[in-house]
């Protein structure tokens, strides 16, 4: 990311080592004369001997020298020592942390210097742990931190009297960027312990952990500083030594020092403001305990920053003495009016949705000059890049504002699902992330209705990932993740639109009471703790079983495992037998481009409706493909009606017809809803892209747009020819596609024209 260089490939490496020293690079092997071998064989000798020489004379017999060091271990140049394998670690590729202790409680104090020659911190952090098992360690994370060693002490918490513990040796892990201090004996299981470190970091430029970011005030001219966190997933063991992965949640009491001309923010709202003895004209900040939380959600910024208070009139939000506040550099602060008016509304929506109170006394919003993210929903503290938050009806489009308004509504998703519940561990990023971006749209919809975001959702996430997840290199939403190296990658439009879409699917199979209710039961149970998906998957099955939404043979896990634990999606193929009245439906997975054959099947809720009987409300399913390749349906019109699948595309999945009724679909085109002409275009022209449909038909669908004028079939239309376009642009076919899409984009401009006129007349 930011500010880190290049690693040099191993290939790379063997090409430059490829010189001199009589060796020759070939392809198959290496060669060197006998003289350059005889030359290895006494270097390699020689250096045997000196290696036992220096292990000998140069490491120490006991850590009691570093344990004596000096404080002046703490202007130090940051370094980490040699990767070491611990004795009782098991090897594997994990870097996970053991869980023989657990932080209960961090108190941490921070002194930034935010000067343009110093972007260090000073810190100290006391962590209150309980042992689980019996270990002589206490191992936890770090990067980029200079522990000071002579420091650290661990201390046994006893009601009459604690006991001291000897820190005998500090044993740091590179590649899972830990840091372990060695005990003089046992922790012993169920004994309460304190970890007290002292340490310095930097505050960075690469907008990872704490960093440091900077604007230009347009009055004066000047440079203007400023210093905050974005700690996920896995950086805020850059700030702090923390154990930071998302089930060791714990309670954190943040103090931070900073400059007098300054102001701070954190999680929760300020306790109180001290004069800082140490340096004048400095002042402590001591903030009020955090909930239970992760470390990912810690949040604390140092700045200039102004605020604007929102208005919490007839929102019922929690407490009465509740503030929602949003805040941005002095000039922009006006630009913040749109966001601090939708966003107190949404926060009372989701409260009624969930039917769970805020449980934190405060909800900043902050528009920061850089940041790596589009937001980051921080407990109590959402942080957004600017262009995320700030909207100017005199300057900025309606796409500005949608925008604005649709990260806003996410982000405070966010703080039920992923804050209030969080994933044990990053292989259900998706749980977090698909829900805030699926229950952010029902906000979204709550504050500005005319939009018809709901709709919109088909075209911004589903439509989009059914394109992505069709190809060979796609993965499962839960993917399985063992290095911190592996997080960062999962962070795609898999986990957020696919897992958005099939919770769409899931609300609408379950029924929208069913559904929020199990959501709300799930959310109580886990509440300030941790969940996996199955988790999710028994108690929206329990409540599912109670309201009757779903059979009792059936459970959720037993659908919902086959869409989040493989990879891609089907097209269900429906052929229609007219003397019998009847279809055959079967499944297979959808690729745009192989030849694999795959046994993949899904659980498929199959919701249909009819030319004679059209109800495209009907959502929930009228039977299902129960994880088999082929079903038969029964009781339908004769040849001269319509069916059509997947009512309203709450599916995840394509679906492709006979020839028959495609015909009869393509007459009554204009007749459609303006959702299902998207996703008849859409559909079709992937399944022409992939060789399963005639691109006759297809194309025939694409020339009904000529007197269309609704946004959503155009968009899913020219969104699947721009790809038509790409792989067809070395085809004997691409003349005709050119003649006839240019045909459709005439249709359009005459089309917009006639509604343009239309309208302003009007």
């Amino acid at each position: 990311m930011n500010g880190r260089s290049e690693i040099p490939a191993t290939t790379d490496l063997q090409a430059a080592n490829c010189i001199d020293y009589g060796k020759q690079c070939s392809r198959k092997g290496y060669f060197i004369s006998r003289k350059a071998a005889v030359l290895i064989a006494v270097v390699y000798i020689c250096s045997l001997v000196l290696t036992g020489l220096l292990v000998f004379y140069c490491v120490p017999r006991s850590s009691s020298s570093k344990l004596q060091a000096s404080d002046t271990n703490l202007a130090r140049t940051f370094r980490m020592r040699p990767q070491v394998t611990l004795p009782y670690q098991k090897t594997h590729s994990s870097n996970r942390l053991t869980t023989h202790t657990i932080p209960t409680h961090y108190r941490i104090q921070l002194v930034p210097f935010i000067m343009e020659d110093n972007f260090t911190t000073s810190g100290e952090v006391w962590i209150t742990l309980k042992c689980l098992e019996a270990a002589d360690n206490i191992t936890l994370n770090i990067n980029d931190i200079e522990v000071q060693e002579s420091s650290v002490k661990v201390t046994q918490l006893h009601p009459k009297k604690d006991l001291s513990i000897q820190v005998v040796d500090h044993v740091y892990n590179t590649d899972a960027q830990t840091y372990s201090s060695i005990l003089d004996q046992q922790l012993m299981p169920g004994g309460q312990y304190e970890l007290y470190i002292k340490f310095m970091g930097h505050i960075n430029d690469h907008l990872q952990g704490f960093y440091r970011s900077s604007y230009f005030d347009p009055e004066t001219g000047q440079k203007r500083w400023l210093a905050s966190t974005q700690f996920s997933p896995t950086d805020a063991r850059r700030a702090f030594p923390c154990f930071d992965e998302p089930a060791f949640k714990a309670r954190f009491t943040v103090s931070l020092a900073r400059s007098a001309n300054l102001s701070s923010l954190s999680n929760m709202p300020l306790n109180f403001t001290e004069p800082m003895s140490e340096i004048p004209g400095w002042e402590w900040d001591h903030y009020n305990e955090t909930v239970p939380m992760s470390t990912y959600l810690v949040a604390f910024i140092i700045s200039d920053l102004h605020s604007l208070d929102a208005t919490m009139t007839n929102l019922s939000i929690s407490e009465d003495s509740f503030r929602f506040t949003v805040w941005a550099r002095e000039f922009a602060l006006p630009q913040t009016s749109y966001a601090a008016r939708i966003g107190p509304r949404i926060l009372h929506y989701l409260e009624t949705y969930f039917n769970i109170p805020f449980p934190l006394p405060k909800q900043d919003m902050v528009a920061l000059p850089d940041f790596g993210f589009s937001a980051m929903e921080n407990w109590g503290l959402i942080t957004f890049r600017e262009s995320a938050l700030l909207y100017d009806a005199n300057i900025s489009t309606e796409v500005n504002k949608e925008r604005v308004a649709e990260v806003v509504s996410h982000e405070l998703a966010h703080q039920w699902f992923g804050n209030l519940v969080t994933p044990w561990w990053w292989n259900d990023l998706w749980l977090k992330e698909g829900f805030a971006t699926f229950i952010g749209y029902q906000g979204l919809h709550h504050v500005e209705p005319s939009w018809r975001n709901k709709d919109q959702f088909i075209r911004d996430h589903l439509q989009e990932v059914l394109m992505l997840d069709a190809l060979e290199s796609s993965h499962p939403i839960s993917v399985p993740v063992q290095h911190t190296d592996q997080i960062r990658e999962i962070f795609d439009r898999v986990s957020y639109c696919k897992g958005a879409s099939v919770i769409r699917m899931m609300n609408h199979f379950l029924g929208e009471e069913t559904f929020k209710r199990g959501l709300t039961n799930y959310l109580e149970v886990h509440k300030f703790s941790n969940a996996r998906q199955d988790d999710l998957w028994q108690q929206l099955t329990l409540q599912a079983h109670q309201d009757g939404s779903l059979p009792l043979h059936m459970t959720v896990k037993e659908i919902m495992d086959t869409w989040t634990l493989q990879t891609g999606y089907p097209v269900v193929t429906v052929t229609r037998n007219y003397l019998n009245v009847s279809a055959y439906i079967s499944q297979e997975r959808f690729l745009l481009s192989s030849n694999t054959i795959t046994n993949a099947t899904w659980w498929v809720p199959l919701t249909f409706t009819t030319q004679e009987a059209p109800d495209f409300n009907m959502t929930q399913p009228q039977l299902w493909l129960e994880n088999v390749q082929s079903t038969v349906v029964e009781g339908l019109p004769g040849n001269t009606s319509w069916v059509l699948f997947n009512v309203h595309e709450t599916g995840f999945y394509r679906v492709n017809y006979d020839h028959a009724n495609w015909r009869l679909l393509i007459s009554s085109f204009q007749q459609l809803p303006d959702v299902t002409r998207a996703q008849l275009l859409d559909d079709s022209l992937n399944l022409a892209l992939s060789g399963r449909l005639e691109y006759r038909i297809a194309m025939d669908l694409t020339s009904q747009l000529i007197t269309d004028v609704e946004y959503l079939p155009w968009s899913a239309a020219l969104t699947a020819l721009e790809h038509l376009d790409t792989m067809l642009a070395l085809t004997p076919a691409y003349g005709n596609f050119k003649v006839c899409e240019a045909g459709i984009r005439r249709g359009i401009l005459t089309s917009f024209s006639v509604a343009y006129f239309s309208f302003t007349s009007n």
